[in-house]
């Protein structure tokens, strides 16, 4: 049986409209309406088409938000303006393709593309202080601990705190 659908126009300026896209009640909130966008993001993708646009009413733009459109466009409005036919109750919205992106993969893409910026913060953290530990061997601690507590607490001194620091109480509104 069919799960749902899309009509759609393409135009000679490089984009696409989503004239109309249902998908059938029994098979919503399944996953399916983003499944048939993704394909058509690829599709639109091997014919060499990068953008979207589409009216959407007042129960779709939640839909189309999660497909990663918006009412601010970044399509120069000369390339459409004329081309779509204009809806009353509709918000005009847009989207942006990727080429790097697979959409029909998008999960594995933003894992990669997630530890790619947990890689790069971890490279520009500065590095942590480490100091030798002290030796226990023979029952007693022996080590440079006087040394080491100088400089620990030269260190804390000199990191801001409270207020200086930009901290407020969340309950409160009070600075701690």
């Amino acid at each position: 049986s069919i799960l749902g659908g899309c009509c759609f126009r393409q135009f000679q300026t490089h984009f696409i409209e989503i004239a109309f896209l249902a998908v059938r009640s029994v098979h919503q909130i399944q996953g399916n309406g983003t499944r048939l966008m993704n394909h058509m993001k690829e599709y639109a993708k091997s014919i060499g088409v990068h953008y979207f646009l589409t009216y959407a009413d007042n129960h779709a733009i939640g839909y189309f938000k999660r497909q990663g459109f918006t009412k601010h466009l970044s399509f120069p409005k000369a390339q459409w303006n004329g081309f779509i036919k204009d809806y009353d109750g509709g918000s005009l919205m847009g989207c942006k393709l990727f080429e790097n992106i697979n959409y029909l993969d998008l999960g594995t893409c933003l894992e990669e593309l997630a530890q790619k910026v947990w890689d790069d913060l971890m490279h520009c953290r500065p590095p942590e202080e480490a100091y030798e530990g002290l030796d226990f061997s023979d029952g007693v601690a022996k080590g440079t601990l006087q040394g080491q507590m100088s400089s620990i607490i030269t260190s804390v001194s000199k990191k801001p705190f409270g207020k200086e620091r930009g901290h407020v109480d969340k309950y409160s509104g009070f600075v701690s």
